[in-house]
Protein backbone atom coordinates (compact mmCIF):
# COMPACT_ATOMS: atom_id res chain seq x y z
CA UNK A 1 0.00 0.00 0.00
CA UNK A 2 1.41 2.89 -1.20
CA UNK A 3 1.62 6.00 1.30
CA UNK A 4 2.02 9.98 1.31
CA UNK A 5 4.47 12.21 3.03
CA UNK A 6 2.81 15.86 3.95
CA UNK A 7 4.79 19.03 3.76
CA UNK A 8 3.91 22.69 3.08
CA UNK A 9 4.84 24.90 0.70
CA UNK A 10 4.23 28.13 -0.52
CA UNK A 11 2.31 29.19 -4.23
CA UNK A 12 1.97 33.01 -4.74
CA UNK A 13 2.19 33.94 -1.10
CA UNK A 14 -0.48 30.75 0.21
CA UNK A 15 0.59 28.43 2.11
CA UNK A 16 -0.49 25.07 0.41
CA UNK A 17 -0.35 21.20 1.51
CA UNK A 18 2.20 19.23 -0.47
CA UNK A 19 1.60 15.22 -0.31
CA UNK A 20 4.90 14.02 -1.93
CA UNK A 21 4.86 10.37 -3.79
CA UNK A 22 6.86 8.52 -0.93
CA UNK A 23 6.73 5.24 -3.39
CA UNK A 24 5.29 4.00 -6.26
CA UNK A 25 2.88 2.51 -5.08
CA UNK A 26 0.87 5.90 -3.84
CA UNK A 27 -2.98 5.61 -4.69
CA UNK A 28 -5.48 8.43 -5.52
CA UNK A 29 -7.30 7.01 -2.46
CA UNK A 30 -4.40 7.67 -0.03
CA UNK A 31 -4.19 11.28 -1.14
CA UNK A 32 -8.13 11.85 -0.42
CA UNK A 33 -7.36 10.35 3.00
CA UNK A 34 -5.02 12.63 3.59
CA UNK A 35 -6.82 15.54 2.59
CA UNK A 36 -9.89 14.18 4.12
CA UNK A 37 -7.72 13.52 7.55
CA UNK A 38 -6.40 17.38 7.27
CA UNK A 39 -9.69 19.07 6.85
CA UNK A 40 -11.07 17.23 10.32
CA UNK A 41 -7.75 18.50 12.11
CA UNK A 42 -8.07 21.84 10.77
CA UNK A 43 -12.70 21.35 11.49
CA UNK A 44 -12.12 19.49 15.26
CA UNK A 45 -9.94 21.85 17.49
CA UNK A 46 -10.77 19.08 20.20
CA UNK A 47 -9.03 16.82 17.93
CA UNK A 48 -6.28 19.84 17.10
CA UNK A 49 -5.70 20.13 20.78
CA UNK A 50 -5.18 16.64 21.07
CA UNK A 51 -3.09 16.36 18.21
CA UNK A 52 -0.45 19.07 19.46
CA UNK A 53 -0.33 18.14 23.10
CA UNK A 54 0.52 14.51 21.78
CA UNK A 55 2.76 15.99 19.45
CA UNK A 56 4.51 18.54 21.83
CA UNK A 57 5.00 15.45 24.07
CA UNK A 58 6.36 13.27 21.78
CA UNK A 59 8.97 15.94 20.64
CA UNK A 60 9.69 16.99 24.17
CA UNK A 61 10.84 12.96 25.11
CA UNK A 62 12.36 12.10 21.56
CA UNK A 63 14.24 15.26 21.18
CA UNK A 64 14.87 15.96 25.02
CA UNK A 65 18.85 17.32 24.67
CA UNK A 66 19.98 15.75 28.29
CA UNK A 67 18.26 11.86 27.38
CA UNK A 68 19.54 12.04 24.09
CA UNK A 69 23.09 12.75 25.46
CA UNK A 70 22.33 10.69 27.85
CA UNK A 71 21.89 7.54 24.90
CA UNK A 72 24.39 8.69 22.74
CA UNK A 73 27.12 8.37 25.49
CA UNK A 74 25.94 4.74 26.77
CA UNK A 75 26.63 4.10 23.24
CA UNK A 76 29.61 5.76 22.51
CA UNK A 77 30.63 3.47 25.55
CA UNK A 78 29.33 0.43 24.21
CA UNK A 79 31.03 1.41 21.20
CA UNK A 80 34.17 2.00 23.15
CA UNK A 81 33.91 -1.68 25.32
CA UNK A 82 33.80 0.30 28.49
CA UNK A 83 30.97 0.40 31.15
CA UNK A 84 30.85 4.03 31.96
CA UNK A 85 32.37 7.12 30.48
CA UNK A 86 33.48 9.73 33.00
CA UNK A 87 32.67 12.80 32.03
CA UNK A 88 31.88 16.47 33.36
CA UNK A 89 28.09 16.97 34.83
Amino acid sequence: QGIAAPSYTTLNGRYCLRAAIANHRSTQADFDALAEAVVQVLTDPALWQRLATAGRQFVGQQYDWPANMARLVAFLAGVAGESSVNRPE
